[in-house]
């Protein structure tokens, strides 16, 4: 893999050919490579999801701050009546897909954010991707 590829990516389980979405969602990124590359720019999280946006609303995707949907929340599990007693707050949704996306920017390393999202998304119904 050469250090020009934007984004670098790397579909798992390795033994599967990645679905159709996955060109889909970096040919988002691809686009926008100017403005979000962190070799280059630095920006805050919710700069990044702006900047990526328009493409992956295009792509179908709901996408938190947009005009309909201001906040995504999924839920965890149940309680009474089948009510979602439980949910998290995500920075968008494929609902065909079943695909969750957080966007990240720097502070995803520093205070360990990152291990934060994986827990919480690997916990929500609904979702069977999260890039």
């Amino acid at each position: 893999m050469t250090d020009d590829l934007y984004p670098r990516w790397i579909y798992y389980p390795n033994w599967s050919e990645p679905p159709s979405w996955v060109s889909d969602l970096t040919g988002i990124f691809e686009g926008v490579q100017e403005q979000l590359d962190s070799r280059v720019v630095h920006r805050k999280s919710n700069e990044a999801l702006a900047i990526l946006r328009p493409g992956l609303e295009k792509a179908g995707f709901e996408v938190e701050g947009g005009e309909n949907t201001p906040t995504i929340y999924r839920p965890v599990h149940f309680g009474e009546s089948g009510e979602a007693d439980r949910t998290y707050r995500i920075d968008s949704y494929h609902p065909e897909s079943k695909l969750a996306l957080e966007v990240e920017a720097g502070r995803s390393l520093r205070g360990n954010a990152i291990y934060r999202d994986l827990i919480q998304t690997s916990l929500l119904v609904g979702v069977e991707f999260f890039p």
